[in-house]
């Protein structure tokens, strides 16, 4: 997703809208690690987490400070957590949230964005390891315990339809780079605009801000 410039800059607003200022908070699956230095530059000191160790090299390489599992955290040693589009990546997303509570502090912010909606499953969601998409509901359902929902709001809403287009027409599962590029520059401003007309009704994505308890 780094061709995607104006949905990483949607990203970086919400983290830094949703974070304790300057807090201490985790990049949960950081990846190369180009994000969670977008978000230390906002002034954040920024801890990544990676398990991947070819990955994790490149990190290095940035010189973020850098963990392989939240077993490596102390208790409530974070202002805040989160993640962009890695929970539907894992098996136990629900026990992943509770380790977050435990590195949180009492009042500290968990941030998590995910793919929204299970009609719009694709084989591009099978083909980079998806186990799920969310609603709203469910999404909330794993912020339950010792966490109190601040906000739970869906994101993209033009997505819905070029998704169920893309369903309709692509059978490689593969993502376009020319057509994500232009997605990300024309239809997704167009898309955050028709978001704040329908107040999150509806939308590709969903996310959620939940304060530690």
């Amino acid at each position: 997703m780094d061709d995607a410039v104006v949905m990483r800059r949607f990203w970086l607003d919400l983290v830094a809208r949703a974070l304790p200022p300057g807090g201490r908070v985790l990049d949960f699956g950081a990846g190369r690690g180009g994000f969670a230095s977008e978000v230390h530059g906002l002034g954040f000191s920024v801890t990544c987490l990676e398990p991947d160790p070819a990955q994790r090299a490149l990190i290095a390489a940035r010189g973020l400070p850098l963990v392989s599992s939240l077993d490596e955290l102390p208790p409530a040693s974070l202002d805040g957590v989160y993640a962009i589009n890695v929970l539907e990546h894992l098996d136990d997303d629900l026990l992943t949230v509770a380790q977050w509570r435990r590195v949180l502090r009492p009042g500290g912010v968990a941030l998590a964005y995910v793919p929204a909606l299970p009609a719009l499953w694709t084989r591009f969601d099978e083909r980079v390891g998806h186990r799920r998409r969310y609603t709203r509901r469910t999404l909330r359902a794993l912020f339950v315990e010792g966490f109190e929902v601040r906000e739970a709001t869906y994101a993209d809403v033009l997505g819905v339809p070029a998704t169920l287009a893309y369903k309709l027409t692509d059978r490689s599962g593969e993502l376009n780079p020319r057509a994500l590029r232009l997605y990300d520059r024309l239809v997704f401003p167009l898309s955050r605009a028709a978001d704040r007309l329908t107040s999150g009704a509806l939308g590709k994505n969903v996310y959620v801000v939940a304060v530690r308890r």
